[in-house]
């Protein structure tokens, strides 16, 4: 490696210290390729990782000879063996045993590897074997799956594994999965990993809402065996979201729409673990988008009162509080908006119950979504009630609320609410500040709120 040496040579010699210690009896090369130990050699000299042509040279020689095949089994179960040598090894030997004459031996194995197996040791080989066999014997491998479920333990414990190798599970194997995360068989996050990116596409209604149910199961405490981890129940969580959206909200080829069941949707939608999860930056505005775009989807699909109030009160009750909402209501403004325009009366008596006072952190994100500002910035011009764009005016937050709505809450109790009023409405909407301050003027702050209010916003505007 040192300074000056031909980058040719180097190639060369690297090539020459991989065919050389590849070229061994069986053992000698399977711990090369396979082994951890191997991998962090080749990985030292940059070595190709792609080992694909070697492990299906290895696994035609050990699916050839059963006898061969099971001296090297507790090898391949211990902790010598890298995860994912170890599960390509195993697909690959599936492949070449279509009648699944090894599938005894290789269960055997696994039981007196989970029985006793030291700490660190895989199950990664038999997650890649039962995920060639899912193609290869659906049936057999599905029954060796309920063997596992049976048995417990870390055996129990392969099952995402198997699932997130195979590419997408049966309904029998959703039920399993679900039923593992329940009884405390398998921990939620590794559920979550599992069933992600399309998993599920092809599972029954039915199927799919009990993996989603056990995603969500339980508190915050309750995620994994041992008590579990906040972060492992933000990933539960995440990973429920993920799978609703994909389902029901994702766009693109081969997508299509299906009707929304409502109360399970919004079970999720509103879940503690979605809306309360704090994962890294990342993950969080993708998060923060897939939970926007599923919550649009339920929100124009369920025209009802009851809904509309329930979602508007989960979502601005938790604006500011620790999860999806907690820096500005970005995310929640277009659902919010949305539900405005259709229930205006309820989402602003919602609303207005929380812009304070106090006027802590909460109320002043509601203030800014009301007037316009979710994320900071102003979202459009100053609007009035014949502005074109929409049914209530074009606007979101305040500007979805008929004037005389806002008219009607403040003139209930005009002391304690017409300056409020006239703080959100004025720009968004200038028809209902003029109104107020016609009607409320001559009450403290009023005026001054109104005029204030528009000042900033022009300042904002102009920056």
């Amino acid at each position: 490696e040192a300074e000056g040496v031909d980058p040719a040579a180097m190639r060369r010699i690297r090539a020459i210290i991989d065919e050389g210690r590849g070229a061994g009896g069986l053992h000698e090369r399977l711990a090369w390729r396979v082994g951890r130990d191997g991998c962090a050699h080749r990985g030292r000299f940059g070595a190709a990782w792609d080992d694909g042509a070697e492990i299906a040279r290895l696994a035609g020689e050990l699916a050839g000879d059963a006898a061969v095949l099971e001296s090297e089994l507790e090898w391949l179960f211990g902790k010598e063996a890298s995860r994912r040598g170890a599960a390509m090894l195993g697909r690959e030997i599936a492949a070449r045993d279509a009648d699944g004459a090894l599938l005894g031996r290789i269960e055997g194995a696994a039981r007196r590897a989970a029985a006793g197996a030291e700490e660190g040791g895989s199950m990664h080989f038999l997650a890649g074997y039962l995920a060639g066999m899912c193609r290869e014997r659906p049936d057999m491998a599905e029954d060796a799956m309920d063997r596992m479920l049976e048995h417990g333990g870390a055996l129990c414990g392969a099952l995402p594994a198997v699932a997130g190798m195979a590419g997408g599970v049966s309904d029998r194997s959703a039920r399993r999965l679900a039923r593992a995360a329940a009884d405390g068989g398998i921990r939620r996050s590794d559920l979550g990993g599992a069933v992600r990116g399309g998993t599920l596409d092809k599972v029954s209604e039915e199927a799919f809402w009990m993996v989603a149910g056990a995603l969500v199961a339980g508190g915050a405490g309750a995620d994994d065996r041992g008590g579990g981890s906040a972060a492992a129940a933000e990933a539960a969580g995440s990973a429920a979201l993920d799978i609703v959206h994909g389902r029901y909200a994702a766009r693109g080829p081969g997508r299509r729409a299906r009707r929304l069941p409502t109360e399970a949707v919004a079970g999720i939608l509103l879940h503690e673990r979605v809306l309360g999860g704090r994962p890294s930056a990342g993950v969080r505005h993708i998060d923060a988008a897939r939970w926007t775009e599923a919550a649009l989807a339920l929100a124009r699909q369920e025209e009802g009162e009851g809904m509309a109030a329930r979602m508007a009160d989960a979502v601005i009750g938790r604006l500011g509080a620790p999860g999806m909402f907690e820096e500005d209501a970005a995310a929640a403004a277009p659902v919010l908006d949305e539900i405005a325009r259709e229930h205006p009366r309820t989402v602003w008596r919602i609303a207005a119950s929380f812009m304070g006072p106090p006027l802590d952190k909460r109320a002043c994100i509601v203030r800014a979504w009301l007037a316009g500002r979710a994320g900071g910035r102003p979202r459009g011009r100053a609007e009035s009630a014949s502005a074109p764009g929409g049914r209530n005016g074009g606007a979101g937050g305040i500007g979805a609320v008929p004037a005389s709505v806002v008219l009607e809450w403040a003139a209930e109790d005009p002391h304690a609410r017409a300056r409020r009023a006239a703080e959100v409405a004025s720009p968004p909407r200038l028809d209902a500040a003029r109104e107020l301050v016609a009607r409320f003027g001559h009450l403290e702050g009023v005026a001054d709120g109104a005029a204030g209010a528009l000042e900033a916003w022009q300042a904002r505007a102009a920056q």
